[in-house]
């Protein structure tokens, strides 16, 4: 029962904190988007402070996963998944980018750090409004974590 299926699966995987999540080799169902059985799937990191980042990381896993299909192939089978459970979710959009001031009052600094670097480029970049429209926008965020020497 995957979750995150639909559009922008790996924005929201970060931004509700995930660090590791599984590509997957599937069938394309006409009926429904993420449906199809399911070949193969392999690890990928969500880790670095960009999308390019976690892209890189996806070409690694992709290629892996494809490289271990067609080694396999056709001894494997696909395996149907169950698309009644999991989670879907739609397309984010720019306005979705804004970061208010609750956000800073409410959220930790790895959840702001999380939807910050999910939503650098190629994606519309976090950003901050002020009462005029002016815009302070995010294109790079790195967290640095407390060293205990």
């Amino acid at each position: 029962m995957p979750d995150f299926r639909g559009r922008s699966p790996l924005q929201h995987q970060i931004i509700h904190g995930l660090t590791k999540t599984k590509v997957t080799l599937m069938t394309l169902s006409p009926d429904k988007i993420d449906a199809g059985d399911i070949w193969l799937k392999e690890d990928l990191d969500l880790s670095g402070d960009t999308m390019n980042d976690v892209f890189e990381n996806l070409i690694t896993s992709s290629t892996k996963l494809l490289y271990s299909f067609f080694n396999e192939y056709p001894k494997i089978e696909a395996t149907e998944q169950n698309i009644k459970n999991g989670t879907y979710f739609k397309r984010r959009k720019p306005e979705e980018s804004k970061l208010s001031k609750e956000d800073f009052a409410n959220k930790t600094l790895k959840e702001i750090y999380n939807f910050i670097r999910s939503l650098t480029d190629p994606y519309p970049n976090a950003y901050l409004e002020d009462e005029f429209g002016n815009k302070l926008v995010f294109k790079n965020v790195t967290y640095i974590t407390k060293s205990n020497d």
